[in-house]
């Protein structure tokens, strides 16, 4: 994504009846900026156009958060984990993304789409605080599947 692109979280599609035509309400809290934007992007750049680069997609609930959460329950384990093997905390979350890739959790990419790879040519899983509900749940399931594997039995609480 460009420095000016902005991420709705929530948009409701108003119908507009003529094909071709889309249009979405998005509140107050994002009208001041694409205000800016299309003024930018219509009237003061070099080469004014009308065009925009559009990504959407249905929005999706956010991991859980705080006390009890999907994102305690992540990090608690990938903690215990580490204590356990002697690695270190980012080392182990990053192993168990990558091992969650293979059970559908999704891809950090690009803004152009392509997947981002380590120094080592593995693709990266995105970070938790893009996360949804279901993907968060990929990872834990992951971590428990890693646990199980090394012998370590979690504690959950």
């Amino acid at each position: 994504m460009s420095q000016r692109a902005i991420v709705i979280p929530a948009a409701e599609r108003m119908k507009t009846g003529e094909p071709g035509v889309v249009s979405f309400r998005v509140g107050e809290v994002f009208h001041e900026y694409l205000v800016h934007l299309f003024r930018y992007q219509e009237i003061e750049r070099k080469s004014p156009s009308p065009y925009y680069s559009l990504k959407i997609d249905t929005p999706k609930r956010p991991r859980t958060t705080g006390e009890n959460s999907q994102n305690h329950h992540i990090n608690g384990h990938c903690q215990q984990i580490a204590v356990d093997t002697g690695q270190p905390f980012e080392d182990v979350k990053k192993y168990a993304k990558q091992f969650a890739l293979t059970m559908g959790y999704p891809i950090l990419e690009d803004e152009n789409g392509e997947p981002i790879h380590d120094l080592w040519g593995k693709p990266q899983g995105i970070s938790e605080s893009d996360c949804s509900t279901e993907d968060a749940a990929i990872l834990i399931e992951a971590i428990h599947q890693l646990a199980a594997e090394m012998g370590i039995n979690l504690i959950e609480d």
